[in-house]
């Protein structure tokens, strides 16, 4: 695989992080919003894709609004303020054909060709939230597997080693995983800005 066809791929991890990022990224992946952009021959401005697609200009606006703070997409701002959706125009960047339908490495492609998780409705009995003391092992129900989003590095040292110590003694020496997922900032890196770390999961056994 070329550095072409990857470019882009360590920025996107950043967006679970996000909830509402998330959720305009899905927008934007969903309506293929991408290809819209990748198939015309200069930027286009949020109302001329709503007209040609039936959509809601200003809603439109929104998205690409969010979409181009993650620099997916790229504003160019008009000099007049009224009726950004008309005026101000859109591109993507050179990362983010990554979200075209026909990128090799297409995140579109993959789940439209990979839905067998969908299909057999896994995610639908396989887990449950439920409400507990992270500290407190009897409120801490046995799993295969647990998902700690955003909690680790609210907690000092001990804390958090006290929190996995919590969960092992809870699997009562069941092989067990632990999924924890946070915004790692990097020394050496620009101030505030999120460099995007891939952390392995990690089997807990006795």
């Amino acid at each position: 695989m070329t550095m072409q066809q990857t470019a882009g791929c360590p920025k996107h991890i950043t967006f679970f992080a996000n909830s509402l990022l998330e959720t305009a990224v899905w927008t934007f992946a969903e309506l293929a919003i991408a290809d819209h952009l990748a198939a015309a021959n200069e930027p286009q401005t949020a109302d001329e894709i709503a007209k040609n697609q039936g959509w809601n200009s200003e809603y439109l606006y929104r998205v690409l609004r969010a979409v181009a703070d993650a620099d997916i997409v790229r504003e160019i701002e008009s000099d007049q303020t009224m009726e950004p959706e008309k005026r101000n125009r859109f591109q993507l960047t050179e990362d983010d054909h990554f979200l075209t339908s026909n990128h090799p490495t297409s995140v579109i492609q993959s789940v439209e060709t990979n839905n067998e998780f969908e299909k057999r409705n896994i995610s639908k009995e396989r887990y449950q939230y439920l409400a507990g003391d992270m500290f407190d092992t009897q409120t801490i129900p046995q799993a295969d597997a647990y998902v700690m989003k955003h909690i680790i590095h609210d907690w000092d040292d001990n804390q958090a080693i006290n929190i996995l110590k919590s969960i092992r003694t809870a699997t009562n020496g069941k092989p067990t995983t632990i999924f924890i997922i946070d915004v790692v900032v990097l020394p050496g890196t620009e101030e505030n800005k999120v460099n995007p770390t891939l952390v392995e999961s990690k089997n807990v056994e006795r």
